[in-house]
């Protein structure tokens, strides 16, 4: 397949796993690109519209978003991959990638013989007056303000185990918002939360799995609701299960499967963050695109 990889940043702005994935994906003939000053949405949709096969996105979540933006509005619909050079690569995971640059880059390569290319479920997200869509999730509530206490420093040291740090930090100076919603149209539901998460991946953070049985494959999004009636004992209990897949084992937790969220009336300090980046504009509904791109799969079930 003729591949492009698409990297944050510009040439020679990379640390060094970002210039060895560069080097490497050039001995695998592949085409690099680096978006410099412009959004990596526009460079992904204007690869996929000039004829490469697949379009990999090299670096965080972030910078995986905006190339599934691109390759979502492109005219020409594509292959998409993930090289994780971030912190936390939660769409990879929830592919099931390896997180180590060459297993990646050996299952980036080998896609197409080993059928390792499958249709996933993406998030359309409307906002203000605008759509857009994510990969992995959105959250609300504490993952804001966990997200704003991340700095380069923290990442570094701690690594995956940044946000959860940050989490149990947030705990002790915790606050709570009023959600109404609805669940597909149903009737309007009332809540008061400490976290609002709508998830087609599992994890957030870096491996915190919020959602340990959602699939980014599956035509559904998972809605997980952690009540602010919680105690702070029972809420650090929480974020120790979340990092080990036991969430729901928490009796503050709600959990539902769903095809679209509506929010029908929210505080406006109540912030989100899709794929790990915070909204500027109010979230008002989020709904499941099944089977809306082909993305390269680390391990394939069954």
């Amino acid at each position: 397949m003729k591949t492009a990889l698409l990297m944050n940043g510009a040439a020679g702005s990379v640390e060094a796993q970002g210039e060895l994935a560069h080097d490497r994906a050039k001995q695998l003939g592949w085409d690099v690109h680096f978006s410099g000053e412009r959004k990596g949405s526009e460079l992904a949709r204007e690869l996929a519209e000039s004829g490469y096969d697949m379009v990999v996105a090299g670096g965080g979540d972030g910078t995986v978003r905006q190339v599934v933006q691109g390759l979502s509005e492109a005219s020409r619909k594509v292959v998409f991959g993930v090289l994780p050079l971030g912190t936390g690569n939660d769409l990879a995971r929830a592919l099931r990638m390896p997180l180590e640059l060459e297993p990646a880059l050996e299952a980036l390569a080998r896609a197409e013989g080993d059928s390792r290319i499958a249709p996933i479920d993406l998030l359309s997200l409307t906002h203000g007056q605008s759509v857009s869509v994510c990969a992995n999730s959105v959250n609300g509530g504490i993952a804001p303000l966990i997200t704003e206490q991340l700095d380069a420093e923290l990442k570094a040291k701690l690594g995956p185990l940044a946000f959860l740090w940050a989490a149990l930090g947030s705990l002790k100076q915790l606050e709570s918002w009023p959600v109404r919603y609805r669940v597909d149209g149903g009737a309007v539901r009332e809540s008061r939360v400490v976290a609002f998460v709508i998830a087609n991946g599992g994890s957030v953070g870096g491996g915190v799995q919020v959602a340990p049985v959602a699939k980014p494959d599956d035509g559904f999004l998972d809605l997980v609701v952690i009540s602010a009636e919680a105690s702070i004992a029972e809420l650090t209990i929480a974020a120790i299960q979340a990092k080990f897949g036991d969430l729901f084992k928490s009796s503050c937790v709600e959990h539902v499967r769903a095809q679209s969220i509506q929010l029908v009336e929210q505080p406006a300090d109540l912030a989100f963050t899709v794929d790990g980046e915070i909204m500027s504009e109010r979230l008002q509904e989020v709904r499941v695109l099944p089977s809306a791109l082909r993305a390269v799969m680390g391990e394939l079930d069954g």
